[in-house]
C-alpha cells in the first residue's frame, strides 16, 4: 500500500484497493453532484465573508442548543451535515433546528425542531437540505 498521513499512524486504504473502490466512486459522484452548490457558497463567501462550512452559532444564533453543538454544521446556507464520529456506528443522533428539511438521501421531508436519530452506514450520514426556514 502507498504511504500517506494517517492519525494514528498506520496503513491507509488507497483508491485502488478492491475494498475501497466502490466507496471512492460513490463519494466522488457525491462530490461532483455538490459542485454547483459549493461553487455558489464560495461566491457567497467571496462577497460576504460567510464561510462555506458554518457553525450553528453563525446560522442559528437564536437557538441555544444548535449554537452549542460541536459535532454538526451547515454547509453553505441550506445543508445540515452531521458526520459520523463513532466507528461502526449504525445510527447518529443529531439536532435539527426549526424549519422544513429534506433528507438528502431519501427525499423524505423532516419536520423537526429538536433531536432525532438517523440510520447511518458507509454510504449515508445525516445530511438535510433546508427548504423553508421558520
Amino acid at each position: 500500500k502507498a504511504g500517506g498521513v494517517m492519525i494514528p499512524p498506520g496503513d491507509r486504504p488507497q483508491v485502488w484497493d478492491s475494498e475501497v473502490v466502490d466507496q471512492w466512486a460513490f463519494w466522488s459522484r457525491f462530490h461532483v453532484d455538490l459542485h454547483p452548490y459549493f461553487d455558489a457558497a464560495a461566491r457567497e463567501y467571496a462577497a460576504s465573508g460567510m464561510p462555506i462550512l458554518r457553525h450553528h452559532l453563525l446560522t442559528h444564533p437564536e437557538d441555544d442548543v444548535a449554537s452549542a453543538l460541536e459535532d454538526q454544521f451547515m454547509i453553505g446556507p441550506k445543508l445540515l451535515a452531521a458526520p459520523v464520529l463513532e466507528p461502526s456506528a449504525t445510527h447518529r443522533r443529531l439536532y435539527v433546528p426549526a424549519g422544513r428539511w429534506v433528507d438528502w438521501w431519501t427525499g423524505e421531508e423532516i419536520k423537526a425542531d429538536g433531536w432525532i436519530t438517523q440510520p447511518v452506514d458507509l454510504e449515508r450520514f445525516p445530511l438535510f437540505q433546508l427548504i423553508d426556514q421558520q
